[in-house]
């Protein structure tokens, strides 16, 4: 017998927290938390969907284009141009934005 696809109903009834409270997916996997790693310079950018309201902040407030707002979310494909001047992270209304560095 094959396994049916969930449902979105069911897969919002089945969320859960691990220990720092981040909601997880049954199997592991992070629902809101976009990460993006640089392993050049050591340093992880997380963006938490649930919180990014797309006003465009830290786009703006970036010094080296590495934020871009995709489908109205914040992202951070140009990770590797990072400064780590943690303007992103002082600039969004919403505090959707965690840098290891800051």
């Amino acid at each position: 017998m094959k396994a049916r696809p969930h449902s979105v109903d069911t897969l919002h009834k089945a969320r859960k927290t691990n220990n720092s409270g981040t909601r997880i997916r049954p199997n592991g996997g992070n629902l809101t938390v976009k990460k993006y790693e640089s392993d050049a310079l050591g340093f992880t950018i997380e963006i938490d969907y649930d919180k990014c309201i797309g006003a465009g902040e830290c786009v703006d407030v970036c010094p080296t284009e590495v934020y871009e707002l995709v489908d109205g979310k914040s992202a951070a494909p140009n990770i590797d141009e990072c400064i780590e001047c943690c303007a992103c992270v002082e600039a969004c209304p919403t505090q959707a934005i965690k840098h290891t560095s800051c």
